[in-house]
């Protein structure tokens, strides 16, 4: 079923300008260009032992999908005002999973700021340190307790519009379909595709698997499964087939040439 809601259709197609983007960067080889990026450095760090507090008509989705231990809660704050942390995770590096909680970049009062991605990457990789993984297994990225009005009213036009398939518990969504490029050009969307593309190479080259939404009215949460990303086939065309024909036969030709055999005629005994 299409949709010609303007709002969705211009969040297919930031999201599929966003899809493009991260494909371009996987298939690159360059190395990650992260700026230098110090905690110290107009920002704090804590960390403590704490599972991350899901909404009782959420847990049971979150239960099945990933592991409720070794969660690590984070805030990040700025060194020089008190009041609102812009940056509240919760980091696993062992179940390799990120809950994206409370993120408000309003509340960052450094100048300039850090991106996004890169201090949700610091986060996580400071997580690793402590324990004792590598940033490389991340598998599931989460948006949790979603309120963006924005956001919102795609997740349901997608719901309504963009094919996914019905889990039960929740709605899936894979590349191929419109909801899934529309949900990445949402705003809480953007946090998926900016972290696999920003830190593509120390992240081992994921990409997005599908994403899935549930959606309990007053709790809405949607989350990315990342698996590594392959590069497409290339298909071969008749050109491509017919140059290979000619060099096969150039080849057997030059083989079975008596100028090109380096065996010496046998001339017989005596």
């Amino acid at each position: 079923m299409t949709c010609s809601r303007p709002d969705y259709q211009a969040a297919v197609a930031k999201g599929d300008a966003r899809w493009s983007e991260l494909e371009a960067r996987l298939l690159s080889n360059d190395g990650d260009t992260i700026p230098p990026f110090d905690f110290d450095d107009g920002y704090v760090n804590s960390f403590s032992d704490e599972r991350p507090p899901i909404n009782a008509e959420l847990w049971p989705v979150v239960r099945d999908q990933i592991s409720m231990a070794n969660w690590e809660y984070s805030i990040i704050t700025t060194h020089e005002v008190a009041g609102e942390a812009p940056y509240i995770n919760y980091f696993n590096t062992i179940a390799g999973g990120i809950f994206c909680c409370d993120n408000d970049k309003g509340y960052d009062t450094n100048d300039p700021k850090y991106n996004f991605s890169d201090i949700l990457f610091a986060g996580y990789e400071q997580c690793a340190v402590r324990q004792g993984q590598s940033v490389s297994n991340l598998r599931q990225i989460w948006r949790m307790h979603i309120r963006n009005s924005g956001t919102l009213v795609i997740i349901r036009a997608a719901a309504q519009y963009g094919s996914p398939v019905d889990r039960g518990e929740y709605l899936e969504y894979f590349p191929d379909q419109s909801g899934f490029k529309a949900l990445l050009g949402t705003p809480n969307g953007y946090a998926f595709v900016g972290l696999l593309k920003d830190h593509a190479l120390a992240l081992g080259r994921k990409t997005i698997e599908s994403i899935r939404v549930r959606d309990a009215g007053d709790a809405v949460m949607m989350w990315a499964t990342l698996h590594p990303f392959e590069a497409p086939v290339q298909p071969i065309t008749p050109q491509k087939q017919q140059r290979r024909r000619a060099k096969n036969k150039q080849s057997k030709e030059q083989y079975s040439s008596p100028s090109s055999s380096n065996t010496v005629p046998f001339q017989g005994f005596g």
